[in-house]
């Protein structure tokens, strides 16, 4: 989350994006702009929005979502769990391990945040 340079605490983060459809919305702006691009053929007019982050191509008739395309796309794991591993990956002074994400053993509310967020 680019906040002016700023980090910002975990709490913060933690009330900026306290549940799933929160990051999604949040991802679906840095990546379209307010605007949904296919992913599969690049047709950004009348994308038709579904419910959940489904959107569908008028062009070439296929569904997507903000998933399509980058790191997520077949993972299981909610986006505010993956965007909660990225702000601690980059705001750890020391690093963070595979391991310490996995057991979630952080200072983060509510507990278990992370559980099995590797897996």
């Amino acid at each position: 989350m680019h906040n002016g340079g700023i980090t910002v605490s975990t709490y913060q983060f933690l009330k900026r994006f306290p549940d799933e459809a929160t990051a999604r919305a949040y991802i679906e702006d840095r990546r379209w702009h307010g605007e949904p691009i296919c992913p599969y053929c690049g047709n950004a007019h009348r994308i038709q929005t579904r419910k959940d982050g489904y959107f569908c191509c008028p062009a070439c008739k296929k569904d997507f979502t903000v998933r399509v395309g980058t790191i997520f796309e077949r993972s299981h794991v909610p986006l505010d769990k993956w965007l909660l591993a990225m702000y601690l990956l980059t705001t750890a002074r020391k690093g963070i391990s595979s391991l310490q994400l996995s057991k979630g053993k952080h200072s983060v509310n509510p507990p278990g945040k992370l559980t099995s967020l590797i897996a």
